[in-house]
């Protein structure tokens, strides 16, 4: 049975002369199971029900208690019935208490960023290659077949065999139109860049009419929630990201995460190699510096996206970052789509936060085990501030996981509980 990290927690804050605490729930990889996202509502000691939401296609609207915040730890989609559903209701919340929800992007939420350009007929027309899948033969007989090319990518590069039928289960719920090619359609208006949002035809009408499928206040829920998130939060000694901060992700130069050339990318954002580079030699082991880059760069990156500057040219059709992949790609939005992946071309591990874990799999026994942090990575947080990291990512088991370190860090992965954190 699938299961989601859910967890509470209590951070103090000195303001003045003043002692706050404050209690701050944490749910990560719901992954569209909306059952086990209704009894975590239920459940949750932060989280109110209202009725009479607006605009929700619910009865009742999420509200959050004074006091009180929530981390959403990302993966909101593709393993269950609930993904446009359960959208709504964080994204609702969201503009409620922009200051006090919080969401981390995961690899499943920033893959779907792939679909606006893959999902273009000239894509469609070729066949699907990928970095990561090397037969060139994979998925031919999808060729010029949207709605097969949409199913190909869900099982074999997206880890979501099931997602096309979850969804039609998911329209037909909301009263809406299910058909083969109505599925596939909605895929593409849920991640619909912001400048597409407003026009008379579905981003999806080059093979499946201009009609659209989501209303209006559906279109471009995923984007918006990826626009809102972030790669990594810090709240006061406590860092949360999606996978994992391991040795793997500090690069050659001591970088967390994305070497500064990548940051840049040739300054095509208004962000200058030579700024990079100095803030990274003046602050480098700096910790909350670097996660504030990555940050930075998902924002830019998401505006390239809703704007899709690139992919006014023509030189954008029949192009698509997955083919061979690198920071350096001219799709909009490419830098968060490779910094997402696990992989880099070379096949060498990528430097993310997002797609790293702290389990190890012997490869020859097939055993799992639990690797906490290093001694220079607990150093490299400790120096910042950080006393504990909590992530989401790969789950095993329905509490909190503490992965103590012997030197000084605590980890709190996807299930157990640890002193000082209830479950809901």
């Amino acid at each position: 049975m699938h299961a989601v990290a859910y967890s509470e927690s209590e951070l103090s804050s000195d303001t003045g002369n003043k002692h706050h605490r404050r209690s701050v729930a944490y749910v990560t990889d719901v992954e569209g199971n909306l059952n086990y996202w209704e009894r975590y509502k239920k459940m949750s000691s932060v989280l109110t029900l209202e009725a009479n939401a607006q605009g929700t296609g619910t009865a009742q609207q999420l509200g959050l208690k004074d006091g009180c915040e929530l981390v959403y730890g990302g993966d909101v989609v593709d393993r269950g019935s609930g993904d446009i559903t359960v959208l709504m209701e964080i994204m609702a919340l969201k503009r409620r208490h922009p200051h006090r929800v919080h969401i981390i992007l995961g690899n499943r939420d920033i893959n779907k960023l792939r679909l606006i350009a893959e999902l273009q007929a000239d894509m469609i027309a070729q066949p699907p290659n990928v970095y990561w899948i090397r037969d060139p033969s994979d998925g031919m007989e999808t060729c010029g077949k949207a709605v097969e090319r949409l199913k190909w990518i869900l099982r074999r590069t997206m880890g979501a065999p099931d997602a096309f039928e979850h969804r039609r289960a998911e329209l037909r719920r909301l009263g809406l139109p299910c058909t083969d090619v109505d599925v596939a359609k909605s895929f593409m208006e849920l991640v619909c860049p912001a400048v597409l949002r407003d026009g008379h035809e579905s981003p999806a009408a080059e093979w499946g009419g201009g009609k659209w499928v989501l209303p209006k206040h559906m279109r471009g829920l995923l984007a918006d929630y990826l626009a809102a998130g972030q790669l990594a939060l810090i709240m006061e000694d406590t860092l949360f990201v999606h996978g994992a901060c391991r040795d793997e992700n500090i690069g050659a130069g001591g970088e967390f995460g994305m070497h500064p050339f990548h940051r840049a990318k040739y300054g095509r954002d208004g962000v200058d190699f030579a700024t990079e580079l100095f803030g990274y030699m003046t602050k480098r082991g700096d910790v909350r510096y670097d996660l504030e880059c990555l940050n930075r760069v998902k924002e830019l990156e998401m505006q390239d996206y809703n704007l899709q500057r690139y992919a006014v040219h023509n030189s954008a059709r029949g192009h698509s970052w997955a083919k061979n992949g690198s920071y350096e790609d001219s799709q909009d939005g490419s830098r968060l789509l490779q910094y997402g992946m696990g992989w880099i071309p070379n096949g060498i591990p990528n430097k993310t936060v997002v797609y790293s874990n702290y389990f190890h799999k012997d490869i020859f026994t097939g055993k799992a085990s639990l690797l906490p942090p290093s001694r220079e990575m607990v150093t490299a947080l400790r120096k910042s501030g950080v006393r504990r990291v909590i992530v989401g990512h790969q789950p095993n088991g329905d509490a909190p996981l503490v992965l103590p370190s012997a030197y000084g860090m605590d980890t709190n992965g996807p299930r157990s509980s640890r002193r000082g954190c209830t479950g809901e």
